[in-house]
């Protein structure tokens, strides 16, 4: 019987893709050959002083080797070697190392048996909540509500509403009013005592609060406002909601005196900026009262949300998507095991990476946004598991 040619072209193209000249799928590279014996040996001699004769550390910072993927241990020490990761001690052991040391060593700690919760002398009590910083933040600004308002709205003229200002940008106001770029007495005092995480949670509490209405000015001609408003539109927006919140404040619906006496103390350069003394330098009273009239009576257009922390769990859902089911790292050899790892080395790792004092593009970019009490409660979390 003779083939159609559709039915010929149809059968050749079948038989060319499952016939024996199909190319087969690409499984792991495999493992170099390794010399265990020479491995631990090296391993006594180099390393064991700090990482446990098996592989299971005593030290506080210093990581468990045991049961790690070999691939993950080569490229770390290659890393180590090659300065791409910093640690003093590391430098001057690996260096010493040739590339055949580094697949030996690596292959006898991978052929020991993985970390043991039972074992780990780091093992947490229990996983840390992480605390909500609003809730946080809104207990540390119990003292600023005399002035600004429990919700933010100021009953004092004069005195800025902070609600559903950005984050990022009242907490570089705070460290200003505290380190002195920003020249007042009352708040100088009211800050002093306030650390790093106290001010990011105060200006986490009033950026999650919404500013609702308007303003009112006593005085100043709002339209002649508008028309000088546009030199301030490049930065603050046309209608005082700037496109970078972060970085610049909003005006609109702010206290009117506030923002008059604001905008001349960086006239008369009490107040410290680049570039706002030349932006204001020719404004008259007059114009000083109209553009305050102006943005006050515009809308506050809400500020960039506030990030919600996430607890030990959600956090270990991410991770586990590279590091395997809990963190046993069962399947991609070139991602380290966390199970069971000492604890304060994870908060440790975490932090280089978020600090960018180590790097790995999808490490750093994985916790940019991570706390330092999200931290403690992921390395808590994974140093117990199995």
């Amino acid at each position: 019987m003779r083939m159609k040619p559709i039915h010929l072209a149809l059968a050749l193209l079948l038989s060319a893709c499952g016939g024996d000249n199909a190319p087969e799928e690409k499984g792991p590279p495999p493992e170099p050959a390794a010399n265990v014996q020479t491995g631990q040996k090296l391993a006594a001699e180099v390393c064991a002083a700090c990482h446990g004769e098996q592989g299971i550390s005593q030290q506080e910072g210093t990581p468990h080797l045991a049961g790690q993927h070999a691939a993950y241990l080569r490229s770390a020490l290659h890393k180590y070697k090659a300065g791409q990761r910093q640690s003093e001690a590391m430098a001057g052991i690996v260096e010493k190392l040739s590339d055949q040391d580094i697949i030996d060593v690596a292959a006898y700690y991978a052929g020991l048996p993985p970390f043991d919760g039972d074992r780990n002398p780091a093992k947490a009590d229990g996983v840390p909540a992480v605390a909500n910083p609003i809730e946080q933040g809104q207990q540390a600004a119990a003292a600023c509500g005399g002035c600004h308002g429990a919700d933010g709205h100021s009953a004092m003229a004069g005195t800025p509403h902070l609600a559903a200002l950005s984050q990022d940008y009242l907490a570089k106001a705070i460290h200003a009013y505290k380190d002195g770029s920003r020249q007042h007495q009352i708040m100088a005092g009211m800050v002093a005592s306030l650390d790093d995480k106290t001010i990011g949670q105060i200006a986490a509490y009033y950026a999650s609060l919404p500013l609702k209405g308007t303003g009112k000015a006593d005085k100043g001609d709002a339209a002649q406002g508008k028309v000088k408003s546009e030199a301030c539109a490049g930065c603050h927006g046309a209608d005082g909601n700037p496109g970078d919140p972060k970085n610049n404040p909003a005006l609109s619906a702010q206290d009117a005196q506030y923002l008059a006496s604001a905008i001349r103390a960086y006239k008369d350069g009490s107040r410290k900026n680049e570039v706002m003394p030349g932006i204001v330098a020719n404004l008259s009273d007059a114009d000083i009262d109209n553009l305050a009239a102006y943005f006050t009576g515009q809308e506050r257009a809400a500020p960039p949300p506030v990030a919600r922390p996430m607890g030990a769990k959600e956090w270990a859902e991410r991770c586990d998507r590279c590091h395997g089911p809990n963190g046993t790292s069962q399947v991609a050899r070139q991602f380290p095991r966390l199970a069971g790892q000492r604890m304060e080395y994870l908060q440790q790792a975490l932090h280089q990476y978020h600090e960018g004092k180590r790097k790995h593009s999808t490490m750093e970019r994985m916790v940019f946004p991570i706390t330092d009490a999200e931290i403690e409660a992921v390395a808590a979390w994974y140093s117990r598991q199995k």
